[in-house]
């Protein structure tokens, strides 16, 4: 609310305004400047302004184009800096003017004003302010009328604990100004009105957003601009922590390190399982060291038709992958414990046998030839060797591990004839569990299937694997 006050006190008529043989005018300053009253009773201000009427007097006294002008036009026009060389113009232009205590006033208060000139200007134009300090007294400010905007409102908690929607219900809508409310946690972080982090028995504060000078404008100020309301009638669910579902959380493993792939499942109840989504990145072509990350989230609104609710969101943790968690192919014969060795030694003899017995009796095919097989005798292990795939393929190949043995054996055939052969046979795709040990239900077993010459084992099954294949060769398994 402003209000202009014009401080000319009374013209006189017979005051003369022009420089006589007597001295310089002498200027009244309470005539000369206009007084403006701002705001309200508490939080007034003032402010002035030169008058531009009586201005225009002291400018053009005597002049005989005076009746004839406008004096807001003209005057603006010539009190505008460096457009005229009129003395008096000059002057009035120097004048400056400073008020103390001028500021959160209410009626009755009164402001120092002094007044600044230009001595030399002063003197070119003849003139003389008569007081340069003097005193104005506070009297026309409106009163502010209090504004209680939490008195016909009332917050507003639906939706769920950690998810709520939040609203101030305004029961009048008779506002005097314009002005919104904002939401605060006890640490003042901003609510989100329609997905609010909080819960019932929290405390929240509500803030009122306007536009403070529109308000004493209006002739209003704010009983108060916060209020602290508790948090009620959320709908609770019983709350599931992190440490929780994370516990709950088995890994099933397809594969094994360093081509492992990993899915993820809760074991608590069905009705909370079912609705929590498990998400484990990456989940495939990891090895022993990897770093995976779990994620779990919700079908929130499923979860809490079931009665529960996730205490985060996103539940997100990493770990990383070892031997004692994960089963790996085998890679490397140093560490196979004598009960795995015993195993694979079982299936190879296995396949020996096999072998041995289909070459007993009739035409058989030995070193590329057909021959009738009259007796075959055993030599013995003539090498081992362990294929385990190159780093730069190890994601790629198929089969990722092959323990082989190459046996040596004498065949007598028809004429008597004893022919040297070798049978190779060979077990993959070994898996070592850390809690079952060889997994001999993923194992595979192959054999060159007839007995053939060195050459020809050594060309098929071990130097066409060196390409992509790391090729280890020993003397004996144990």
């Amino acid at each position: 609310m402003k209000r202009k006050i014009a401080v000319i006190l009374v013209l006189l008529l017979s005051l003369s305004v022009f420089a006589t043989s007597c001295g310089a005018q002498k200027v009244d300053a309470t005539e000369l400047f206009t007084i403006e009253e701002n705001g309200l009773d508490g939080n007034g201000s003032v402010e002035f302004e030169l008058d531009l009427e009586y201005a225009l007097k002291l400018v053009l006294a005597g002049s005989k184009k005076a009746k004839d002008l406008d004096p807001e036009e003209e005057l603006r026009a010539l009190m505008t800096k460096g457009s005229s060389d009129n003395p008096v113009v000059n002057y009035l232009n120097s004048i400056s003017f400073d008020i103390q205590n001028n500021g959160s006033l209410s009626n009755g208060d009164t402001v120092q004003i002094i007044l600044d000139d230009d001595p030399v200007l002063a003197k070119n134009a003849k003139m003389q302010i008569e007081r340069k300090e003097f005193t104005y007294t506070i009297k026309n400010l409106q009163v502010a009328e209090i504004y209680d905007a939490f008195a016909n409102v009332e917050p507003v908690f639906e939706g769920d604990n950690k998810a709520a929607f939040i609203y101030m219900d305004v029961l009048s809508y008779d506002m005097p100004f314009y002005y919104i409310y904002e939401f605060y946690d006890s640490e003042g972080n901003r609510l989100d009105d329609f997905d609010a982090k909080v819960s019932n028995g929290d405390q929240i504060t509500a803030k009122v957003i306007y536009d403070e000078e529109a308000a004493l404008n209006a002739g209003y100020v704010l009983k108060e601009e916060e209020k602290t309301y508790t948090v009620k009638n959320l709908k609770e669910y019983e709350e599931l922590d992190a440490q929780t579902i994370l516990d709950s959380i088995e890994f099933t493993y397809d594969g094994a390190a360093p081509q492992l792939r990993i899915d993820a499942h809760s074991t608590l109840d069905e009705k909370i399982s079912e609705n929590l989504l498990i998400d484990v990145e990456p989940y495939s072509g990891l090895n022993i060291g990897d770093t995976v990350e779990i994620t779990v989230s919700s079908y929130s609104y499923f979860l809490k038709e079931e009665g529960y609710s996730l205490a985060e969101d996103e539940i997100t943790r990493e770990f990383t992958l070892t031997e004692d968690m994960v089963p790996q192919y085998i890679s490397s014969l140093e560490n196979l414990d004598d009960e795995v060795k015993d195993l694979i030694e079982t299936e190879i003899e296995y396949s020996l046998e096999k072998a041995e017995e289909s070459y007993k009796n009739g035409n058989k095919m030995i070193n590329e030839e057909s021959h009738q097989v009259k007796n075959i005798e055993a030599k013995g292990l003539e090498k081992v060797y362990f294929i385990y795939p190159k780093d730069s393929v190890i994601q790629e190949v198929y089969d990722i591990n092959q323990i082989g043995f190459l046996y040596k054996y004498e065949i007598e055939v028809e004429d008597g004839k004893k022919l040297e052969t070798y049978f190779y046979t060979y077990v993959f795709n070994l898996i070592l569990d850390p809690e079952l040990g060889l997994l001999t239900s993923e194992a595979k077993i192959g054999d060159s299937e007839y007995f053939e010459t060195k050459e020809y084992i050594l060309e098929n099954y071990i130097d066409n694997n060196k390409e992509h294949y790391t090729i280890t060769e020993l003397d004996k398994f144990r």
